[in-house]
């Protein structure tokens, strides 16, 4: 996942009707949930070695690393967009700085060891090889928006490859990029890296993922749900296959959603109208949802899918899925 952008503003329904049932409450709701384990933060996210979460604090001036050991360290000090990613490797992450001296995009590695690759930009995403880094932003000194790649290690140029486009997101096999253009609404489209050409997949909202395979992404869109007199907007879970068809709903009520890397299942923020109620997860064929916390935000999912780590007003949790 990514970061998690913010969400569009609407007319919301009251409650939202869901496909399928959810399972897994107790009688109060929730379900437990054995670990708390820092006391501030926000917007975890698992490393590929599954060892370690980063996360942010919460007025966006620093990000800790915190290890499943106990063990836990501040890794960036000063301001962030929050759009920290880590390295396939999970040794390192991309992050971007909003403004001031330090302001672009940047590498950190475990020890503090920072390397500045650019001067702009926002929102890294990893090449599967960790040899390239894609990120959106603009060149005031050559006037060129969209997105970029660059070499991980400072040692290439910056290149342009499209001229609009914000959030991209690499495949899992690195032939393509997901990113969203965003006019009346989002769109979702797909940069072909071999051939450079793009291509409009669907429309879509600002949170997506892709499948394991890559054949498939998953997004939450705002969208009107029903039919008639029963029409309402509403946040939806939604997936798209890339070999063609229709978009079909997943879930009705939700959005930031997650796929598990081990492609056993989605997770995704819960809605009721605009109000989170908490995280569920469910097959990405459908069916029943399970719920993993009545109160949580910002799910990541650990490399084999045993665990999840997520925000909570009183910090971020991880617990046994």
């Amino acid at each position: 996942m990514k970061a998690s952008k913010l969400l569009r503003t609407g007319a919301v329904m009251i409650t939202a009707l869901t496909i399928g049932i959810i399972t897994g409450c107790s009688e109060d709701g929730s379900k437990p949930e054995g670990g708390h384990v820092v006391n501030f933060g926000w917007k975890p996210v698992f490393s590929p070695d599954g060892g370690k979460i980063a996360f942010g604090e919460d007025d966006s001036t620093a990000v800790w690393i915190y290890w499943l050991n106990g063990d836990l360290e501040k890794i960036i000090a000063g301001n962030h967009n929050g759009d920290y990613c880590w390295s396939p490797s999970g040794d390192k992450l991309a992050y971007s700085v909003p403004g001031g001296l330090d302001k672009g995009l940047w590498t950190v590695d475990t020890t503090g060891s920072k390397l500045k690759l650019s001067d702009f930009g926002a929102y890294p995403s990893w090449s599967p090889s960790g040899d390239s880094i894609v990120f959106h932003g603009y060149d005031y000194e050559n006037s060129i928006c969209g997105l970029f790649i660059t070499a991980s290690d400072g040692g290439g140029s910056v290149v342009n490859i499209t001229l609009s486009g914000e959030f991209p997101q690499w495949s899992p096999a690195g032939d393509k990029i997901a990113y969203l253009i965003q006019a009346s609404d989002y769109t979702l489209f797909i940069y072909y890296v071999g051939t450079g050409a793009n291509s409009s997949l669907t429309s879509a909202g600002p949170n997506f993922d892709w499948s394991p395979d890559g054949g498939l992404i998953v997004f939450d869109r705002f969208e009107l749900t029903g039919s008639g007199a029963n029409q309402y907007n509403s946040f939806n879970i939604n997936v798209k296959n890339l070999s063609g068809g229709s978009a079909y709903i997943l879930w009705q009520g939700g959005n930031t959603p997650v796929w598990s890397p081990d492609n056993s299942y989605i997770a995704f923020e819960n809605m009721s109208g605009d109000i989170s109620a908490g995280i569920l997860t469910i097959s990405p064929s459908g069916g029943t949802a399970d719920m993993i916390t009545n109160n949580g935000y910002e799910p990541s999912i650990s490399p084999n899918g045993s665990k999840i780590a997520f925000r909570r007003s009183d910090g971020i949790w991880i617990i046994d899925k």
